[in-house]
């Protein structure tokens, strides 16, 4: 049994819109769980981290000699 031309017109549109779509989530899903929990971005925080630790200790105000 053939569909009306509006029912066939609106499945099509239906299909233009759904597959492109579910093809962006899916592909948008999978770069996010693999780019996810990178190693640069850890060796990022490291570095902050070591400079902040750096920072720190020169402004130490305890290992001042006194006058």
């Amino acid at each position: 049994m053939a569909l009306p031309f509006r029912q066939r017109i609106f499945l099509i549109l239906v299909a233009l819109t759904a597959v492109p779509t579910a093809l962006a989530v899916v592909g948008w899903a999978l770069a996010v769980r693999t780019v996810g929990p990178s190693a640069g971005a850890r060796v990022g925080w490291e570095e902050v981290a070591a400079s902040a630790r750096d920072m720190v200790d020169r402004i130490d105000t305890t290992r001042l000699a006194p006058r």
